[in-house]
């Protein structure tokens, strides 16, 4: 026993004498080699901490996959975050918060305020995937609306129906007779359908069946179906019906309010599902900057390069990248960053189209005439170089693109 301590004792004296070991090198396509940042080899690298990122990211944790997931900023939600007041001056370049704003730690502000539905698909996914256990939730007091000067609220069962100020006694009973018809409406049980084919008729028309007065459609289209615009209108009534059906279903989830929000502002989403991914392993870091995605000789990407712990470049491979548009903008162009840009061609009504192509003709130098929308689409073969099949490229196919495109 004392001979193998002695032997312990110096092997830990030669170890401290040999310094800390030198980090694992890797090997670029183009033949350089740097440091391994982190592990150095993963399944998957996540760039960005945005919601739908964080939810692939505990995804693939869940299902055995190595994650790595970075981010530029030192905060979770990219675009959808919840940030303090310190972060929300730094971001828009507005120097430094008043004193009298207080505590800066006292401010969770949303980049993108937006509610939950009750009983909305995202509310289900928490609940699938068992993300709800890390927040917590307050219930929004209820939908209103303003009319003649008082705030009433709206209704969204047949009780509030009969009881609401803001229609007349006979407008009551129709708009009960419509909020019925949602509530009873499934698809697939045409015996609820009352012979109304919704493909077919549009939300105008089924309103017409019901008889429905123009105030009692604007709050039902806007504060009820939460459409932004009366173009709904003409359009086939089955979303008006979903959507109504949706409103309804998530006040009766919880009483008084279809609306959820999370205690602690939106960016508490994708940090949940971040808190999932941890839990199976993945290995997250925030505020690191990516010097750029790495290409392999078939044009695949291979993995990222950023930044070690000692401040010098170091290099993290991956079977596959999946990332936020920002972080590919070599790749993927848009109105504000755009080299592709589609413009309309002079007169014409249609809005401008951005070409999403890597390998798309028209530059700012080369800009060509909007093509017609049905073949303004790309398609790409997998692993493979971006076949373009705008009009406008040189190199289009005749194949239509897929599903996929």
């Amino acid at each position: 026993f004392i001979q193998t301590s002695s032997k312990m004792a110096d092997s830990d004296e030669t170890a401290q004498d040999a310094g800390p070991t030198p980090p694992q090198m890797l090997t670029l396509p183009d033949g350089t080699s740097l440091p391994a940042l982190a592990d150095g080899e993963y399944d998957v690298i996540i760039l960005g901490t945005g919601l739908k990122e964080c939810i692939i990211s505990g995804i693939l944790s869940v299902d055995g996959k190595k994650v790595l997931h970075m981010d530029r900023n030192d905060y979770y939600g990219g675009e959808s975050a919840s940030v303090n007041l310190n972060q929300l001056f730094e971001k828009f370049k507005a120097g430094t918060p008043p004193s009298a704003l207080g505590s800066s730690r006292d401010y969770n502000i949303d980049l993108q305020p937006k509610f939950l539905m009750a009983n909305g698909k995202l509310v289900k996914m928490l609940v699938l995937t068992g993300v709800n256990k890390y927040l917590e939730f307050k219930q929004v007091d209820g939908s209103y609306v303003l009319k003649d000067g008082k705030i009433n609220k709206v209704p969204a069962t047949d009780t509030e129906a009969l009881s609401t100020p803001l229609v007349g006694f006979f407008e009551k009973r129709r708009l009960r007779s419509f909020v019925m018809y949602v509530q009873d409406y499934e698809v697939d049980k045409p015996t609820t359908h009352k012979g109304y084919d919704l493909n077919k008729l549009t939300a105008k028309e089924l309103f017409d069946k019901f008889g429905l007065e123009k105030g009692t459609i604007d709050f039902i289209g806007h504060a009820l179906a939460l459409y932004d615009s009366d173009f709904y209108l003409s359009q086939p009534a089955l979303e008006l019906v979903d959507r109504c059906k949706l409103y309804g279903e998530s006040l009766a989830r919880y009483g008084k309010s279809p609306y959820l929000y999370p205690l602690y502002g939106l960016g508490e989403l994708p940090q949940a599902f971040a808190r999932l991914a941890a839990v199976y392993g993945g290995t997250y870091m925030l505020n690191k900057p990516i010097d750029r995605v790495v290409y392999n000789e078939q044009g695949a990407a291979c993995g990222v390069v950023s930044v070690g712990e000692d401040g010098k470049p170091a290099f993290a491979r991956c079977k596959q990248i999946v990332g936020d548009p920002t972080y590919f903008r070599d790749r993927c162009v848009g109105p504000r960053d755009c080299w592709g840009v589609m413009k309309a061609a002079a007169g014409a009504r249609q809005r401008p189209r951005w070409c999403a192509a890597s390998r798309c003709s028209p530059t700012p130098s080369r800009q060509a005439t909007r093509p017609p929308r049905r073949s303004f689409s790309h398609r790409t073969r997998s692993g493979g170089p971006t076949t373009c099949t705008c009009s406008a490229c040189p190199g289009r196919t005749a194949r239509r693109p897929t599903a996929s495109t």
